[in-house]
């Protein structure tokens, strides 16, 4: 029932006209260049279909001995899925009325008394956490359809985190809490154009590395799960492209033909990577860091800053992800920076972030070549701090005497240190591409934080409350404090400026 090789369950558009598509036709689509747009597909649940789309083509085609994506047909396509699942079209069901059988990324069991906790909508199994329902109202999904569960089930198994006792989450993310990002240096920003590429990628990988032993697991849902310890894999048990998943969960349809799911805990995770492998799963777009002991990236509350992407871009900490190889890109045509994540906290979700960074071909040679992105890391370092001290040391002891107070904690400078802050960040990467032949490129970014702190400043001045007795005196000294902390600070600007006024 809801048979993905077979019935035409994924709604696409393609030129903006709508399509309904199989699952096969689909890849078949996305193979031979054809852009297309998932409508139902929600931001988070973006890079789980994304990543299940490139992983499952993948797997596929190596498991048919291919080692490059080619324009393939749908029929093709369907025979290289059932290969995928060792010729049980059962794995590619939503719903299969046998618990002893396996479904779509729900596992088989002999226990399916046990799965007692029950969802009435797909939210009720993704990653958003809904309770207050400020971002995702709960009555959303309502009346959802086999697509709707298609996602959350998807986004859920491959994308989860630990969410209480029995409730494990995947092995491609540093711990519980973390986050499985989406970090790619991609020719365009559709899908069609990642899909292929990002394909090609992994097989090069596959046939490099060697990987692909018959024996390893590729699709976790197949074999039966009880949820007990020695049930649980190890990563060099299964093959480092397999589609996971992470909790026991079966869909299953009422009397009335309502789709529902139900539940069961686990004793321990499905996959484990043992007690130091911290996310470092070969995740093709997950950062890991350069420590000692290396981790994948978290992605923190505020997502991908400007201090965040620089480190990213540079290399600076971070092993770049195989998605960002400038492999099979055209040399002389831009690209960009793809990022996106769900964040969470504990007992709630803290965002989904996505940035998208154009990068000139001028630009990706210089990050290219280790010596110049050496000297690029240490330019970004600088030009960080240089922001934060046009930050706090700058404009925040000018607002403070602004508002007349001299107590350093005082929070009411924080809205427009914060507004520096974005400014900073819309600005950064923009100036750091203008730099990149200048032999001396700092002048020019202090000259632009000193004009963004006159800015926000000003802004302060003609928006916050202050006394109107004093206002003009507490202005004319917030000038004075601002211009001295300039001029201290960011002496260099002002030199020459000086040395000419003196002549």
């Amino acid at each position: 029932m809801f048979d993905l090789l077979n019935e035409k369950l994924i709604t696409t558009q393609h030129e903006g006209l709508p399509l309904q598509m199989t699952l096969p036709e689909a890849l078949s689509a996305l193979s031979h260049g054809q852009e297309l747009r998932f409508p139902r597909v929600q931001a988070h649940q973006k890079h789980a279909w994304f990543a299940f789309l490139v992983q499952s083509a993948t797997l596929a085609l190596h498991g048919d001995e291919e080692t490059a994506l080619k324009p393939t047909s749908s029929a093709t396509w369907a025979e290289l899925l059932l290969g995928l699942s060792e010729g049980n079209a059962a794995a590619w069901h939503l719903i299969i009325d046998n618990p002893g059988l396996p479904a779509f990324m729900q596992p088989p069991t002999r226990l399916f008394k046990e799965y007692k906790t029950r969802f009435e909508t797909p939210l009720g199994i993704d990653l958003p956490v809904v309770a207050k329902a400020h971002d995702v109202k709960p009555d959303r999904h309502a009346y959802a359809t086999a697509e709707d569960w298609l996602y959350a089930l998807i986004t859920m198994q491959t994308m989860q985190g630990y969410s209480g006792r029995g409730n494990y989450g995947v092995v491609r993310m540093n711990g519980g809490l973390g986050s499985r990002p989406y970090v790619a240096l991609v020719p365009a920003l559709g899908w069609a154009a990642r899909f292929r590429r990002d394909v090609d990628l992994l097989l090069k990988r596959r046939e490099k590395e060697g990987w692909g032993d018959e024996d390893q697991p590729r699709l976790l849902w197949l074999a039966p799960w009880e949820g007990t310890p020695a049930e649980t894999l190890s990563l060099a048990q299964i093959d480092p492209d397999a589609l996971e998943i992470c909790r026991r969960f079966r869909l299953m349809r009422d009397a009335d033909g309502r789709l529902y799911g139900l539940q069961a805990p686990s004793l321990k995770a499905k996959l484990d990577g043992g007690a130091d492998y911290k996310g470092v799963s070969g995740d093709p777009w997950t950062p890991i860091t350069k420590d000692a002991e290396p981790k994948a990236l978290t992605v923190p509350a505020q997502g991908f800053d400007y201090k965040r992407i620089a480190q990213l871009l540079t290399e600076d900490g971070f092993k770049a992800t195989l998605a960002q190889s400038p492999k099979g890109l055209d040399p002389h045509a831009d690209a960009y920076l793809y990022l996106e994540t769900l964040t969470r906290g504990q007992g709630k979700t803290e965002g989904f972030h996505q940035r998208v960074l154009a990068v000139s071909p001028k630009a990706r040679r210089v990050f290219e070549d280790a010596s110049e992105r050496e000297r690029l890391t240490a330019q970004t370092r600088e030009w960080i701090e240089d922001a934060k001290i046009a930050r706090l040391n700058i404009l925040r002891p000018a607002l403070l005497r602004l508002f007349q107070t001299n107590k350093g904690d005082d929070k009411r400078p924080d809205t427009w240190t914060a507004r520096l802050d974005t400014r900073v960040d819309a600005h950064f990467f923009p100036m750091l591409f203008q730099s990149l032949e200048l032999s001396d490129p700092r002048p020019l970014w202090r000259s632009t934080l000193r004009d963004l702190v006159q800015e926000v400043f000003n802004e302060a001045v003609a928006e916050a409350p202050s006394a109107g007795a004093r206002r003009w005196r507490a202005i004319a000294e917030a000038e004075a404090v601002l211009d001295g902390t300039l001029r201290k600070r960011f002496s260099a600007l002002y030199s020459q400026t000086d040395e000419v006024q003196a002549l």
